[in-house]
C-alpha cells in the first residue's frame, strides 16, 4: 500500500474556506498550491500491515509501543492475503482498535471484490474501523469507469458491514485517475510521506487518518522500527484524540447541526457527523414541505469555515450556505426543512425548519452591461440542470430593457488545465472562470464532468469575464426563458466610417472607423485587429506595406479600450497600380476569434464592404478643367483634391458621430455619377465615404 511519492499538487477549487496548515507549515498563498491540512490537535499512532510484514507480528508489543490501532490487508483485488486470518483476531486480542483494507483493482469485478471483503469481516461492531478501500491503481480503466466501480463496491460493502467505508488514496493518483470531488463525505486515509501535514486529494477538506511513512528512512528520517514487527511498515496517525478514535470505531451516531438562517440571501446553518468529525457531510434542503412530500430538494456541502463552530463543537469547517432559487421570490411564504446526511448511511435527522419570504428580485447585472440570452428549449434547460423553480418572474419592461445576446448553448462544458486549479466553462471558444466551489454548486455543475486538458489547449481559447456567482433566469409575460448574463466578450458597434470610394491608381487614401466597445472585455493593443475579410485570411488589395503590420492585419488599437469605451482606427489604404473596380471588406479579430463568430456580437464580416473605382493617375493638367464638349463638368476640389464625405454620402461637417447604421444597408454604389448629377447617396455603413476625383476624357 505504499504509493509513489510524486504527487500532483492540485488545490481543490471548492476549498477556499477550508482549514489550512498550522504555523509549522507555510499557509496556502496561491490557487496553484495544494491544500495542506494539519491535524486539529491530538493524534493517535497506528500501523497498517500485509503479508510483506510476515505472519509473526507480536501485537502486544506493537500496542505497548504506543500504537492504538492497526489495519490489516484482506487481499489484492480478487486475491487474498494469508496473514489476514492471523492478524484480524490478534489485533483485537491485544486490545487495539482494528481495521481491514483491500487493495482495489478497478479492472476486476467490483461485486466480486466486495464479496471477498464481506466474507472476511462480516458485520462490523464496536472497536472495528470501517473497511478501507485502497485506491491507487487504475489498471487501464478510465476515470468514469473507476468511479462507477468504486460506487458499486462501496454500496455493497456498506450494506454488508454496516459502516460506510474509508477511502485510502493520494492526490498524485486520485486527481488525474479518479478526477472527482464527489467523495468528500467519506472518511479519508491520505498518503503523503515526509511532511508533517498532508496535501489532500480533490474533494476533501480534511483527513481522518494520515499515512505519513512507509517506514523507510529515506522518506522519513528517524522513523525507526515498530517493536513487534520484524519488517518496515506503514505508519498512520488518526486525526483526533484516543477518545475520538474510540467514538469513530463505535456504533453509528446521527449528524448534529442547526438551520440558523432562512433569508433571501442564503439558507445557512451547520452540520457535523460525530462519527466522522474530520469530514464534510451533506445537508439536504427541502423547500415547500418535508422530505418525502414531493417538495423540491437541494443538496449542499457543509464544509464552510465558521469561527463560531471552532469553540462550540471543536471543529470549524461544518457550515453550509445555499442561495434560494429565484423562482421562490414571489412574495409568498415557503417552509424550509434541513436534514443532515449521515456519513455512515444511517438516519438523516431534521436539523431545523424556517420560513422563506422574498419579493421579486432585481437582476444582478444592469442592462447597460448585460444581455438576455434565450434558453431555446426545455432540453437545454434540463442539460444545465435548471428547473422552473430557478426562474424569476419579471415585468416585461424590466426584461425588455436588456438587448438580446447569444442563445444559451446546448449544455455546459467544463474544463481545467492539468497543472492548474481554475475550473472554466467553455462556450463558443470562450473561457469563463467558475469563481468558487459554492458557485459550482449554484450553477449545478457536476464535479465529475470537469475535463482535464493541457495548459496550452485550455488557454488557446479566448478569456471572457468570470461567470456570475449564480445564474439568474427570468421570464416575463410570455413563455420565453432567458439567462441574464454579462455581455459577450467581443461586441463592437460602428459609430462612424469615412473612406474613399474613388482613388487614383497607386495613390494613398485614408479609412477611418469609429467603434464603441459594448462587450465585456477590454480591447488590447496587438490583440484586437482590424483585418481584411470576405474571405478571411487573405491579402488585401488595399494593403499599404509601409503602415500595415501585414497585408492581413491593417490596424490595432493604440491603447486598451475598456468596456464602454470608444476608439477610432485610422488605416492607410494603397490603391492597386491597375485601374479597375475592386471590393474589400474589413472586420475585427481578437487572437483567433472574430467579433462575428458564434457567441459574439461584433458586426458581420460583410458589414464593412464597398465596391470602389481605381482610376488612372490624375495629372496636374487635369485639375480644375471644364470640358463642355465632352459633356463632363469637373467638380471643385479642396486643397487635397478630395471632397470629404461622411458615412451616408453627404459632405462631412462638424465631425459629429452618426448613429450606427441599419444592418440592411451595409453596402452601396461605387460612387460614380452621371454628368451634371448630384453625388449618389451612399446607404448603410458605407465603408468608403466618397471622394470624387475629376478625370478628363482624352481623345
Amino acid at each position: 500500500m505504499a504509493p509513489r511519492l510524486a504527487r500532483l499538487p492540485l488545490a481543490l477549487l471548492a476549498a477556499s474556506q477550508l482549514a489550512r496548515c498550522a504555523a509549522d507549515v507555510d499557509p496556502v498563498g496561491t490557487a496553484a498550491e495544494p491544500i495542506v491540512v494539519c491535524a486539529r490537535g491530538e493524534t493517535v499512532e497506528g500501523v497498517d500491515v500485509s503479508i510483506y510484514q510476515g505472519s509473526r507480528i507480536d501485537w502486544n508489543a506493537v500496542h505497548a509501543s504506543g500504537r492504538e490501532f492497526a489495519i490489516t490487508r484482506i487481499g489484492d483485488g480478487l486475491g487474498g492475503d494469508s496473514t489476514f486470518a492471523i492478524n484480524w483476531p490478534a489485533i483485537r486480542a491485544a486490545g487495539m482498535i482494528r481495521g481491514a483494507y483491500q487493495f482495489y483493482r478497478p479492472n476486476r469485478d467490483a461485486n466480486a471484490q466486495a464479496d471477498i471483503v464481506c466474507n472476511a469481516v462480516g458485520r462490523l461492531g464496536p472497536g472495528d474501523l470501517p473497511v478501507m478501500l485502497d485506491v491507487e491503481a487504475d489498471n487501464g480503466v478510465s476515470p468514469a469507469g473507476i468511479r462507477a466501480s468504486i460506487n458499486t463496491w462501496i454500496d455493497r460493502v456498506r450494506a454488508c458491514t454496516g459502516k460506510t467505508p474509508m477511502i485510502y488514496t493520494a492526490g498524485w493518483f486520485w486527481n488525474p485517475h479518479v478526477a472527482s470531488a464527489d467523495y468528500g463525505g467519506y472518511p479519508l486515509v491520505v498518503a503523503a510521506y515526509g511532511p508533517r501535514c498532508p496535501d489532500l486529494p480533490l474533494g476533501w477538506g480534511d483527513w481522518t487518518i494520515y499515512q505519513y511513512s512507509d517506514g523507510e528512512e529515506r522518506y522519513t528520517p528517524g522513523v525507526g522500527v515498530v517493536p513487534g514487527i520484524g519488517q518496515s511498515c506503514d505508519r498512520d496517525r488518526f486525526n483526533g484524540s484516543l477518545a475520538d478514535l474510540r467514538r469513530f470505531a463505535q456504533s453509528n451516531s446521527p449528524p448534529v447541526g442547526y438551520l440558523d438562517h432562512t433569508g433571501c440571501d442564503a439558507l445557512a446553518g451547520w452540520s457535523m457527523d460525530p462519527d466522522a468529525p474530520a469530514n464534510v457531510i451533506d445537508v439536504h434542503l427541502y423547500i415547500g414541505g418535508p422530505a418525502g412530500s414531493g417538495a423540491p430538494g437541494f443538496p449542499v456541502h457543509a464544509g464552510i469555515h465558521r469561527d463560531d463552530l471552532c469553540t462550540a463543537i471543536g471543529s470549524c469547517n461544518h457550515g453550509f450556505s445555499f442561495a434560494p432559487p429565484y423562482g421562490l421570490f414571489d412574495g409568498a411564504d415557503h417552509a424550509v426543512f434541513a436534514y443532515g446526511i449521515d456519513a455512515m448511511g444511517g438516519d438523516n435527522p431534521l436539523l431545523g425548519t424556517g420560513t422563506l419570504h422574498c419579493d421579486a428580485p432585481a437582476p444582478p447585472i444592469p442592462p447597460a452591461r448585460g444581455v438576455r440570452r434565450h434558453v431555446p428549449n426545455p432540453d437545454v434547460l434540463a442539460a444545465w440542470r435548471w428547473s422552473p423553480i430557478d426562474i424569476a418572474h419579471l415585468p416585461d419592461a424590466t426584461l425588455n430593457a436588456y438587448p438580446d445576446g447569444p442563445d444559451v448553448v446546448a449544455a455546459p462544458a467544463l474544463t481545467r488545465a492539468d497543472s492548474e486549479d481554475a475550473v472554466y466553462v467553455v462556450e463558443n471558444r470562450v473561457l469563463r472562470h467558475v469563481v468558487s466551489g459554492e458557485s459550482m454548486d449554484a450553477w449545478r455543475f457536476p464535479w465529475d464532468t470537469i475535463r482535464l486538458d493541457t495548459v496550452a489547449n485550455v488557454h488557446a481559447n479566448l478569456s471572457g469575464v468570470d461567470l456570475p456567482a449564480r445564474p439568474f433566469l427570468a421570464l416575463g409575460s410570455g413563455p420565453a426563458v432567458y439567462l441574464i448574463d454579462e455581455a459577450p466578450p467581443l461586441w463592437a458597434q460602428i459609430t462612424r466610417v469615412d473612406a474613399p470610394a474613388t482613388v487614383a491608381a497607386g495613390a494613398a487614401a485614408t479609412l477611418t472607423v469609429a467603434l464603441h466597445n459594448r462587450g465585456s472585455v477590454a480591447w488590447n493593443p496587438n490583440e484586437v485587429w482590424l483585418v481584411p475579410v470576405a474571405p478571411r485570411d487573405h491579402d488585401s488589395a488595399l494593403c499599404d506595406a509601409s503602415s500595415w503590420r501585414s497585408c492581413r492585419q491593417a490596424a490595432t488599437v493604440g491603447a486598451a479600450v475598456a468596456p464602454g469605451g470608444d476608439v477610432t482606427l485610422t488605416v492607410t489604404l494603397r490603391a492597386p497600380a491597375t485601374a479597375g473596380t475592386f471590393r474589400e471588406c474589413f472586420a475585427l479579430r481578437d487572437g483567433a476569434v472574430y467579433f462575428s463568430d458564434p457567441g459574439e456580437m461584433g458586426f458581420a464580416d460583410d458589414a464593412l464592404c464597398r465596391s470602389f473605382t481605381v482610376t488612372a493617375p490624375v495629372t496636374a493638367a487635369d485639375a480644375g478643367v471644364v470640358r463642355s464638349d465632352a459633356g463632363v463638368t469637373d467638380v471643385g476640389h479642396d486643397d487635397a483634391g478630395v471632397i470629404a464625405v461622411d458615412d451616408v454620402g453627404e459632405p462631412a461637417t462638424d465631425g459629429a458621430v452618426d448613429e450606427a447604421p441599419a444592418a440592411d444597408a451595409l453596402t452601396g454604389s461605387c460612387g460614380c455619377r452621371a454628368p451634371g448629377s448630384r453625388p449618389v447617396r451612399a446607404r448603410g455603413f458605407a465603408l468608403l465615404g466618397l471622394a470624387l476625383l475629376a478625370r478628363r476624357r482624352r481623345r
